[in-house]
């Protein structure tokens, strides 16, 4: 199935109206409110079977996801220092 490009655009702006409606009741709601609504999800979360607590699987992949960061961020930083060194 071909999505056409103007449903797509379409599509997308609506979803964007949307984040940005959202964004300005955020906006006006108390901390209060703001706190009611974290609980809310939180419970709403865990009824539908959600842990808190990660499991050692997922402990496993967060902490490998966090080596390849690092990983990443030193090889942009020799990069950054060759681009600096060859303008000097």
């Amino acid at each position: 199935m071909k999505l056409d490009p103007k449903q797509v655009k379409a599509w997308k702006k609506g979803w964007e109206e949307v984040a940005e409606f959202e964004a300005e009741e955020r906006r006006h709601m108390t901390p209060r409110e703001k706190l009611v609504q974290i609980v809310q999800a939180l419970q709403l979360s865990q009824a539908l079977g959600a842990s808190l607590e990660r499991s050692e699987r997922e402990e496993k992949e967060i902490k490998k996801v966090r080596r390849r960061w690092v990983h990443l961020k030193k090889w942009m930083e020799k990069e950054k220092a060759k681009r600096d060194r060859s303008r000097s």
